[in-house]
């Protein structure tokens, strides 16, 4: 699914909630925010959408990989999702346009030490029950 990995020490690894697909990334995130987007709130099932980003090269499933789903909306967001085919798990976010890869930090081996959100994007279509009671960089569409 994703072409030529490269090699390195393992940074991160996560898994779905089943254990059949497993993850690696080979180099330190790029970041980490907040998306208010409606398809990463209809994807993950929530009110928005807390990613690490890294770089989509660095990105590799290592277990399961034919048990990996794949959608993207015909001319819609420009991005490939990933996702379990046994247990629906979110797995990941490939951007067509942009070269980056989110991954939902609760996937994430030992997500509570992923670094906290730096920013907010998309808030021009979050929900409008939900507010925005902190002080991180706030984008209405996804930052340059």
């Amino acid at each position: 699914m994703i072409d030529q990995v490269e090699q390195g020490d393992v940074k991160w690894s996560g898994s779905c909630m089943c254990g059949k697909v497993e993850y690696v990334v080979r180099a330190p995130e790029r970041g980490s925010g907040i998306c208010h987007c409606q398809n990463c709130c209809k994807f993950s099932g929530s009110d928005y959408y807390r990613f690490l980003s890294v770089d989509p090269k660095t990105f590799e499933f290592v277990k399961g990989a034919d048990e990996v789903g794949k959608y993207s909306s015909e001319g819609g967001d420009g991005m490939y999702r990933y996702w379990c085919k046994t247990c629906g798990t979110y797995l990941s976010c490939i951007g067509k346009k942009y070269d980056w890869c989110s991954l939902p930090v609760q996937n994430i081996h030992g997500y509570a030490g992923t670094p906290a959100a730096t920013f907010h994007c998309f808030v021009s279509s979050k929900v409008p029950w939900t507010e925005i009671n902190d002080e991180l960089t706030q984008f209405q569409k996804f930052p340059e």
